[in-house]
């Protein structure tokens, strides 16, 4: 019973071609979230300075705290993504982890600043859609982590 649940493709040759392409895959979605968040921090960063000028009271509490949030959180993704997306290449169960809880903690720094400071609710969907590659990245590799190449 355990056999059948584990090779539920009989033809190793098309799980050897499908393992391939989604690690390609997994690994592209990686390095495109990885830009999205470069993009969304460049973004969130500008607004707020953009926004700073025209209130003083702004400045202070808002600009800081997005400033801080983005270098930390946004930048380090950076870094985990690139990671995690040569571990999925690798296709090393870590990287999908990385990947996914990168891409998650993405949504909720941008969740958070989309809420503190309802000007950065225009991007909309698109915003949306630049949050979706990293997480999605995980996602797949989580589903096909326990096929190897034969």
């Amino acid at each position: 019973m355990n056999e059948g649940s584990n090779h539920s493709f009989r033809n190793k040759g098309l799980v050897s071609k499908y393992v391939k392409a989604v690690k390609i895959i997994t690994a592209i979605l990686g390095l495109i979230g990885t830009l999205n968040t470069v993009i969304l921090g460049v973004y969130i960063v500008s607004t707020y300075l953009i926004v700073s000028k025209l209130n003083a009271k702004f400045y202070a509490v808002h600009t800081y705290c997005a400033l801080l949030i983005t270098l930390l959180i946004m930048m380090i993704s950076v870094v985990l993504l690139i990671y995690g997306s040569f571990l999925q290449w690798k296709m090393h169960r870590r990287g999908y982890l990385i990947n996914a809880l990168t891409g998650v903690a993405v949504v909720v720094a941008y969740a958070y600043l989309a809420f503190a400071t309802p000007i950065l609710n225009w991007l909309g969907i698109l915003a949306v859609a630049l949050l979706i590659p990293a997480p999605l990245s995980g996602i797949l590799g989580v589903l096909t982590r326990n096929f190897r190449e034969q």
